[in-house]
């Protein structure tokens, strides 16, 4: 359970989630953020639109699921 909650864990997690960001972002020249956060069992990470234009063009393309490599 510790590993889950650490700070290497945490550093794995940062770095998928801004590799995904980045290609997000890369894709559409818009912003997307990274957050990591420590939750009770584990480290959680994501990836959010960084603004309204890119929430609204994520919705139209699905382009988190596209950097993700899912479409």
């Amino acid at each position: 359970m510790k590993l889950m909650n650490s700070g290497e864990m945490a550093g794995v997690i940062s770095e998928y989630a801004d590799a995904v960001s980045g290609r997000a972002a890369s894709m559409t020249g818009l912003e997307y953020e990274t957050v990591v956060m420590h939750g009770k069992n584990r480290v959680n990470g994501f990836v959010q639109a960084g603004s309204a234009h890119a929430y609204y063009e994520n919705l139209k393309n699905n382009t988190l699921i596209k950097a993700l490599g899912g479409g």
